[in-house]
């Protein structure tokens, strides 16, 4: 399964931020999230989509799971084990 992940802000800060997985299988689009993140910082909003995107992937019957994301700080500190804060 593919999962793409986007997060996006609307300026001004004082906006939410919006958090979307789409998931892919053999090609075709089987299934979307969408939800808001609150107001945080994009960073956590790209977390907060590749968290979606896992937690949703892992209740289809699948071996593995490719993750797109364009965010490549977030990739990184989704699978960083160490201890760091947020």
């Amino acid at each position: 399964m593919v999962i793409t992940t986007d997060a996006s802000v609307i300026p001004p800060r004082n906006m939410q931020t919006v958090s979307v997985a789409y998931f892919w299988r053999l090609g075709e689009q089987v299934s979307s999230s969408k939800m808001p993140a609150r107001r945080t910082t994009i960073l956590d909003a790209e977390l907060f989509a590749i968290r979606l995107g896992v937690i949703k992937a892992t209740s289809f019957n699948i071996k593995c799971i490719v993750i797109i994301t364009d965010s490549l700080t977030a990739a990184r500190r989704a699978v960083d084990a160490s201890v760091h804060s947020g």
